[in-house]
């Protein structure tokens, strides 16, 4: 297998993480085994339900992604950090794993936007468990320690998310300080935009107010706008590919 570094190890300034064989395989396996049992479950509820349901192959994949881990495959490491509840220890101490993988591959990561996205994922599967106040702290220190611009910008859209749902008063409280640094620093940017249309929306897009204006062209090239249409019935039609 090729070395992505030992356990524990800082990769501070890599460019990426070489692929391992060994996760490519066990990914491989997992996913293959993962979608049979989404396909059975999608089954037995067509079928009208069970008193049962078939377990997820997560535990049962996880003792094999974690002695890769342990060898020093990141993606592993990141693999089994998502799947906390699988974890070998106490539940009591998986507080303390936690906090000694999420910073641990905080500090691996944390010039390399695709991973620290990865990794912000990984860890914040697990927030419920180890607590609002806990999780906030973790991503301030990601966002600390990374001179990466899309790192950062990431983990203040993540932690202003975060905030938003947060039902922790001093996380929550924090939410319009993370928007007030996202349209500061990066306010070209698609998570600022989509910010700036969340805001739009809820002070201009409430039922009993008056559309706002736009202007457009209709099929034939010629341009239309909202307010020729006012005192008419108006349709309007939103639609897209995605």
């Amino acid at each position: 297998m090729p070395s992505i570094g030992s356990a524990g190890a800082e990769l501070a300034g890599f460019e990426f993480i070489p692929a391992s064989a060994v996760y490519a395989k066990l990914e491989g396996g997992f996913f293959a085994e993962y979608q049979a049992w989404m396909k059975e479950i999608q089954r037995l509820a067509a079928s009208g339900g069970a008193s049962s349901y078939p377990a997820a192959p997560d535990a049962a994949w996880y003792p094999r992604m974690r002695a890769l881990a342990d060898l020093g495959d990141l993606r592993a490491r990141l693999w089994c950090l998502r799947r906390i509840d699988h974890h070998e220890v106490a539940a009591e101490q998986r507080l303390a794993y936690w906090r000694g993988e999420a910073y641990g591959l905080a500090t691996a990561l944390r010039e390399n936007e695709e991973f620290a996205m990865q990794l912000r994922v990984a860890a914040a599967s697990a927030f419920r468990r180890v607590g609002d106040a806990e999780f906030d702290a973790w991503l301030d220190y990601l966002g600390s320690i990374s001179t990466n611009a899309d790192v950062q910008r990431g983990t203040v859209t993540m932690r202003m998310g975060f905030a938003h749902r947060s039902t922790n008063p001093q996380v929550a409280g924090r939410a319009a300080q993370w928007e007030a640094i996202l349209l500061e620093r990066w306010p070209e940017s698609t998570e600022a935009q989509r910010l700036l249309g969340k805001r739009f929306a809820e002070q201009n897009l409430k039922i009993g107010m008056t559309a706002p204006e736009f202007v457009g062209k209709d099929v034939d090239g010629k341009e239309i706008r909202l307010s020729s249409y006012r005192g008419k019935v108006v349709v309007l039609d939103f639609w897209g590919f995605w």
